[in-house]
Parts: C-alpha cells; structure tokens; sequence
C-alpha cells in the first residue's frame, strides 16, 4: 500500500475519533474534574509509570544478550526514553520503536534487521502477556457483568490469532520459508534485514528458559502500568470503577496501539471511554483519566527529547566519529514506518 495512502488512513481515524470526543463530551465537565485533581497523587502515579521504562529496557536487553546483539542496561533504558518522544510525535504509534532500533543498530555498528527482530520479539511477548492478563481476568468477573460477555468471544477471537501468530513465526518451517524468500529479493539491504531478524526468532526460539524470563519481565511491565492507572484514577474526584477493570482496559488499550492513527491521539481516548464505560465510569470521567495518562506519556516524551538533544540523535558509534545528525535519525524513522 502507498505510504500517502496508508498516511491518509491514519488522518481519517485519527479525526473520526477526535470528531466523536469534541463533539460527545461536555467539556465544562471534564473541565472542573480536571480543576479537581489530586496532583499529589497524579505525581506518585507518575513515579510508578516511570519504573516502566528500566522494566522494558532490561526485558529488551536480556532478549538483545540472549540473540547476539548485546547493549548495556544504560543505553537500552536512554533508547526507551528516546522512542518514548518519537512514539508520541511521529504520524504512527510504532516510530518508538523503529527509533531506538536505528539509534541502538547506529551506536553499536549492529544490523538494523537484527535490532528490530529483538524490538519484535519483545513487543509480541508483551501483547501475548497483556491479552492474556484482560482474558483471565475477564474469566473471573464475567458472571457479574453482562457487558463482558459480549466483549468475550471478540477477545478469545484475539487470543488465538496472537497464539497461531506465535506459533507460525517461532515453527523452524516458517522461518525457513521465509529465509529462502528472502534470497530471491532484489534489494540485498531487505535480505540481510529479513535473514537477520529470522536468525533472532530462531535463537530465541532455542532458549525456552530466556522466554519465560521475558514473560516475567512482560508481566511485570503491565502490572506496574495497571497499578500506575489505578492510582490516576485515584486522583480523579467522581471516578468509581472496580480494580478489575483496571486489568482489563489496560490490556485493551494496548491493542489499540496497533490501529492505524497518528500517534495513537484519539483512538486512544476512545478507548479509555468507550472500555471504562463498561463498569460505570461516565465519559468524561473516563475522558479526563485518558488526558491524565496523556499528559503523563508526554512527561517521557520530554524527557527523550532532551536525551535526543544530547545525545544528538545517538552517541557515535563506537570506534567511530560520523555519527548522522538529527535531521538524518527523524527521516530513517519516518522511512521505515509502516
């Protein structure tokens, strides 16, 4: 698909979705509940979501070591913070990635596909992870809302496409087909990238004790970020939901991540409305916990940008002086979204 078109796709839902939250909010409301908050308590939710980003480096970091390409705990926790800013200001909700893959590959001398192979492994741990938390838990309440049930064959539906999905790229047959497909592509740079990132999935693959250390690290990651939603619900006067629901919505957000957006603005929003509405949450409660958790990213954000800023797009590699500028990163990054 042609990237304008794709570019234009996410324009589209990313409008559709603010449209709605302009126009079906009372905006005078959400507007004394956020004169209301407990900023003492919104600070101490930040404290916790900031124990989120060493959890994910080290989970990045031990999944790096295990396949060949091992970074040091600092450079992974920087790159986090880095795609934190890039994840947040790039036309798609995936540029965090694709930019601490090129500054780590960059720094390090290493193949981009390998990096990115590593940022692939990790991230589709921590989906199977998260829907597994939302299905469990969903398991253990649905008695006593009728609301779940409808959402329950949706997220089992999810489930066992996450599952197959799985199964289909660590099976040595997959990886194989896709090696040999690789060979017969033109562009060489697209065939090492596809051999390098297939030669990832195959090591991990071989490390059964290294993926149940990253599912660890994985489940970790989202208890911290239920916990850390919990306690900015807390700061919120009127918002009254069950904890349950916590480990509910938080994996459900995740997963809107992945709908074509322009940086997740809107669709993200919708979703806090929309899931918190199943418990009882009204929507401008709910809207003004998603601009709280808003408000929060963008705090990381901040701080990657400075990091950015001094680091001037990724320290130099090593052994090396002709590290690219900034300008050069935000083009590589813009070119490899997809």
């Amino acid at each position: 698909m042609p990237r304008n078109t794709v570019l234009v796709i996410k324009l589209l839902v990313t409008s559709a979705a603010l449209v709605w939250l302009f126009h079906s909010l009372h905006w005078n409301i959400i507007f004394d509940k956020l004169a209301g908050v407990n900023y003492v308590i919104l600070g101490l939710s930040l404290m916790v979501s900031l124990i989120c980003i060493p959890v994910c480096a080290l989970r990045w970091k031990l999944v790096g070591d295990s396949c060949g390409y091992p970074i040091t705990f600092g450079d992974s926790v920087r790159a986090y913070f880095m795609g934190s800013f890039f994840s947040n200001f790039l036309p798609t909700g995936k540029g965090g990635d694709i930019a601490r893959g090129i500054i780590v590959a960059k720094q390090y001398s290493y193949s981009l596909g390998g990096i990115m192979g590593t940022i692939l492994v990790e991230r589709i741990n921590g989906l199977i992870v998260a829907t597994g938390i939302m299905i469990l838990t969903s398991l253990f309440v649905i008695s006593r809302m009728v609301a779940l049930r409808n959402s329950m064959i949706s997220s089992v539906i999810l489930v066992l496409i996450l599952l197959i999905a799985s199964v289909i790229c660590l099976s040595p047959q997959f990886q194989k087909v896709l090696t040999r497909l690789a060979r017969h592509l033109r562009w060489q740079r697209l065939r090492k990238a596809i051999e390098d990132i297939v030669g990832v999935f195959q090591t991990f693959r071989e490390k059964p004790g290294m993926m149940v250390t990253v599912t660890g690290f994985s489940l970790l990651n989202q208890l911290i970020l239920i916990v850390a939603s919990f306690i900015t619900a807390l700061a919120i006067p009127g918002f009254q939901a069950p904890w349950y629901s916590f480990a509910i919505v938080i994996p459900l957000i995740c997963f809107t991540a992945l709908l074509p957006s322009i940086g997740g603005y809107g669709v993200r929003e919708t979703g806090f409305v929309v899931f918190f509405g199943w418990f009882g949450v009204t929507e401008e409660t709910a809207a003004t916990f998603a601009i709280l958790r808003l408000t929060l990213s963008l705090v990381f954000s901040l701080a990657g940008a400075a990091l950015f800023v001094i680091n001037n797009g990724g320290r130099q590699e090593k052994g090396a002086d002709n590290a690219g500028p900034r300008e050069e990163l935000a083009v590589q990054v813009r070119q490899h979204e997809f």
